[in-house]
């Protein structure tokens, strides 16, 4: 599969990690509104993506190569919540 940045307003990061949740690529990717916009394919086979803000890989330090291992946080209460207890 390949992504494109039609309509996105701001600039995003992609990430693409394989079955051994080993990095294969990243990229950079920038708004688009115009036809035909580039698209964005990894350099290896993947089995996920996360695209997040413009500069963030970078800023955390991932490299390709790098495990990736993603954990669900429980979802903070809203106040509405603790009004109710």
């Amino acid at each position: 599969a390949q992504f494109w940045m039609k309509d996105t307003l701001i600039p995003l990061d992609i990430a693409f990690w394989d079955g051994t949740d080993h990095v294969v690529d990243m990229q950079a990717m920038t708004p688009c509104s115009a036809d035909p916009c580039p698209t964005y394919a990894a350099a290896a086979p993947y089995v996920g993506a996360v695209e997040v803000r413009g500069g963030l890989l970078s800023k955390v330090g991932l490299h390709s190569g790098d495990t990736v291992r993603f954990t669900r946080r429980a979802a903070a209460a809203s106040p509405t919540d603790a009004a109710s207890r």
